[in-house]
């Protein structure tokens, strides 16, 4: 993780940039891997910085609103509300 302060039509926030490299495949102990490793992140995240602007990115080795492996919902979607800058 790294954070960095920015500045947007001035007023300063603070941004915690996560990058990450899921589990890659398309059999389903991929996705279940990729699932348990979202979910404990999540967790993580909400239980450290539930009231910080966090941006996730990197190679999610999936679709973000349908899994490639079993057409269920990507377990990359996280369910929390982001404010604007």
């Amino acid at each position: 993780m790294i954070t960095v302060d920015v500045t947007v039509k001035g007023k300063k926030n603070r941004i915690r940039i996560v990058v990450i490299h899921a589990k890659s495949g398309s059999a389903p102990i991929d996705y279940d891997r990729r699932k348990y490793d979202a979910t404990h992140l999540h967790e993580y995240l909400n239980a450290q910085y539930i009231n910080d602007k966090v941006i996730l990115l990197g190679d999610f080795n999936d679709d973000v609103d349908k899994s490639i492996s079993t057409g269920e919902e990507s377990p990359i979607v996280f369910r929390r509300r982001f404010a604007a800058l």
